[in-house]
């Protein structure tokens, strides 16, 4: 009779981390310059989530439209994909304004933080390279330099449209579940993160609605891609990602805007102790197995 009790408090502890990656995706969804999908490989749980959405948008779509309606169901990870959505569009909805507020009036903290985050992340993904050659030293700093010129470009002034929207939505899911590269970082450079933040904050749901259709198809995809890319070329595409990321500080890079008198204690001290504290939080979570025990949690759900 104890086992039902502990699988039960077991899965509820499963879902709870995922609700929680959830929200921290959605957040790193709403902020420039920080990947969702740096927050998924963060938490471990990057591998379920492209298996999530290759087997909703493959096997289970095919199913529904054979009319299979029982079977393309029942093949939706539901135990994965429900808490992980919730989290997200809870925290997108709860948190737009306040992201909105802190990037207007503490842009030097909030960067800080997200920056130690996506250092610490990269130093984590260090792990999953199982060779280091001159081949990954070369494919590391070109992806590092691409991705530092990519996210200094000027921001394009590109008139919102139901075309525009949904392109962006595409683009940016592309960046949105690759790590390292921010979705909300495109949108600003093709001119529409204004655009979209405005309409989530309005609840503009035809917006949301093209947007979010964008966004299903360039995941779906890009997702596939991804995949057959991990599947035959995964040391590669570490060492890739790796670069990615790094180069990807460039664009929340604390200091940047920074004029006039500099004081020691808020413009310098608390930034560095900031950085350091996102940096130990994701150190911490590999050197307790979290990130491994979320894998094997909901492998075996």
């Amino acid at each position: 009779m104890t086992k039902p009790i502990k699988d039960s408090s077991h899965k509820k502890i499963v879902n709870l981390r995922l609700v929680f990656t959830g929200l921290s995706m959605g957040l790193a969804d709403l902020i420039p310059g920080v990947s969702s999908g740096t927050i998924a490989f963060l938490y471990g749980i990057y591998d379920e989530l492209l298996l999530a959405i290759n087997t909703i948008t493959g096997k289970s779509l095919k199913l529904f439209l054979k009319l299979k309606i029982k079977e393309s169901i029942k093949s939706i990870p539901f135990s994965f994909v429900i808490p992980l959505f919730v989290g997200m569009i809870f925290s997108i909805f709860t948190m737009s304004n306040a992201i909105k507020y802190l990037l207007e009036n503490q842009p030097l903290l909030i960067w800080s933080l997200f920056f130690g985050f996506v250092l610490g992340s990269a130093f984590m993904i260090r792990n999953r390279v199982k060779l280091w050659g001159v081949k990954e030293i070369l494919f590391l700093a070109f992806s590092c330099l691409i991705t530092f010129l990519l996210v200094g470009l000027p921001s394009a002034n590109i008139a919102p449209s139901p075309i525009v929207v949904f392109f962006s939505g595409i683009i940016g899911s592309i960046a949105m579940i690759l790590p390292g590269i921010s979705g909300s970082l495109i949108l600003v450079l093709i001119g529409q993160y204004k655009n979209i933040i405005d309409a989530i904050i309005d609840k503009d749901l035809l917006t949301l609605f093209i947007f979010a259709t964008g966004i299903i198809i360039g995941v779906s995809v890009f997702a596939r891609l991804l995949t057959w890319l991990l599947s035959k070329h995964h040391n590669t595409v570490m060492v890739v990602l790796i670069g990615i990321i790094l180069g990807s500080l460039r664009s929340i890079w604390p200091w940047k805007g920074i004029s006039g008198e500099v004081n020691l204690l808020n413009h310098i001290f608390v930034p560095i102790m900031l950085i350091i504290t996102g940096f130990i939080f994701v150190f911490l979570l590999e050197k307790f197995g979290i990130t491994k025990e979320h894998n094997d949690d909901i492998s075996n759900d």
